[in-house]
């Protein structure tokens, strides 16, 4: 299955593995899995703090730098110190590299956000960060962000599932050349989605799990997605996905699961402060 390639010529892998809130040995092995595996982009942000320990895991497990991509993150408390190279450069120090693959706005702190990501731009600018991006973006957010600046974002990291399909959002971003990356596209095992009806005729239809159904729906969409498992069984089953292929009437079947049902915050209603 290949690479999704973004606005500026660059790709990205179509699944990667998602860290939060693995830590410590939890991670270490989860990467250690995930490697074996063949994934080969990892998402972490700085308000994981697990940075040291996915820093060298990776070192351990890659033979070389090029060998896998690394999206992390600028948290809110960051974001209102208005330093975004000395929030950059500790969350370098603390994964041992020289740079990140994807640096992304973690939220669009009110007041912040803007001022935040000129100040990446010039980090790409200085070779520390590949590609801009962001993350728990709505259109408002995005339309804003346009107005100022230079370097557009090549992907929008939101919680993404078929409870919360996000298509208005997604519609937009594709619009604009801006591909989505579904983060909790399990909804955290929540039975709401997991014992979904619909999910499970259309897994049993093809001999699958309802997550293999999940993943598949991400990627025919066109998504990138970042399943969290430390489990090594269930990192082969969420990155084997390429034995079956959804039917459009699969797809709308799943488009029709949606409800609009978070199972984490709102941009436009969450306290700031405490994220």
């Amino acid at each position: 299955m290949n690479d999704i390639i973004l606005n500026n010529g660059e790709s990205i892998p179509w699944i990667g593995l998602g860290t939060f809130p693995m830590k410590d040995e939890e991670c270490a092995t989860a990467v250690k899995y995930a490697v074996k595996n063949g994934y080969r982009l990892f998402d972490s942000a700085a308000a994981y703090r697990n940075a040291e320990v996915l820093g060298k895991a990776l070192k351990e497990n890659f033979s070389s730098r090029d060998d896998y991509k690394l999206m992390t993150k600028l948290s809110n408390r960051q974001q209102r110190t208005l330093d975004v190279r000395k929030a950059l450069v500790d969350s370098l120090h603390f994964l041992g590299m020289d740079y990140v693959d994807f640096y992304l706005l973690h939220w669009p702190n009110p007041g912040t956000y803007v001022e935040c990501y000129q100040q990446i731009e010039e980090l790409v600018k200085e070779g520390l960060v590949k590609n801009i991006g962001v993350s728990n973006f709505h259109r408002h957010h995005l339309e804003e962000l346009f107005k100022y600046m230079t370097i557009k974002p090549v992907v929008n990291q939101v919680e993404l599932h078929p409870k919360l399909n996000q298509e208005e959002l997604a519609r937009y971003c594709y619009d604009n050349d801006i591909r989505m990356v579904s983060y909790s596209p399990f909804a955290r095992m929540d039975p709401r989605l997991i014992e979904d009806v619909v999910l499970n005729d259309i897994a049993n239809k093809y001999g699958v799990t309802v997550t293999q159904v999940i993943v598949r729906w991400n990627y025919q969409k066109g998504y990138v997605v970042i399943p969290k498992s430390a489990n090594d069984e269930r990192q082969r089953n969420n990155i084997s996905v390429d034995t079956f292929e959804l039917t459009k009437e699969d797809m709308e079947r799943i488009n029709g699961c949606n409800e609009d049902y978070r199972v984490r915050h709102n941009p436009d209603t969450c306290d700031f402060m405490r994220l």
